[in-house]
């Protein structure tokens, strides 16, 4: 949780406290499914936690190459819209998320390009 804070630090707080509010009762539903008495399914569930931050770090990163910080912030936004709308029961499918997250953000880029050259004309 840490990591998502520090990333959209300077980008939107109210938004940005919504967003992380839905990823954190995300983690919360996850953890609610797995039986109390079995520690290698609480294990399961810390390693999911973790592979869902390395996925959007990721993501983020690679989206700060392209497109720069401020459309990675948002496209970091949609990635955790996207898993929000997953669903809690499912098991953990990062590449789906990103792929959601990614064709959001081809609409984005896309969008802006034909408005800025419309306007050049």
């Amino acid at each position: 949780m840490h990591l998502l804070k520090s990333i959209f630090d300077h980008f939107a707080p109210a938004r940005i406290s919504h967003q992380t509010g839905c990823l954190e009762r995300w983690i919360d539903t996850r953890r609610r499914t797995v039986p109390p008495s079995g520690k290698q399914y609480r294990h399961r569930a810390v390693e999911e936690t973790a592979g869902m931050e390395r996925a959007l770090a990721s993501y983020h990163a690679a989206v700060v190459m392209k497109y720069g910080v401020e459309e990675a912030a948002i496209a970091s936004l949609d990635w955790i819209e996207e898993l929000r709308m997953s669903s809690a029961e499912e098991p953990s499918d990062w590449r789906s998320v990103t792929t959601a997250a990614a064709r959001r953000l081809a609409c984005r880029v896309l969008v802006s390009e034909c408005v800025q050259k419309s306007t050049a004309e």
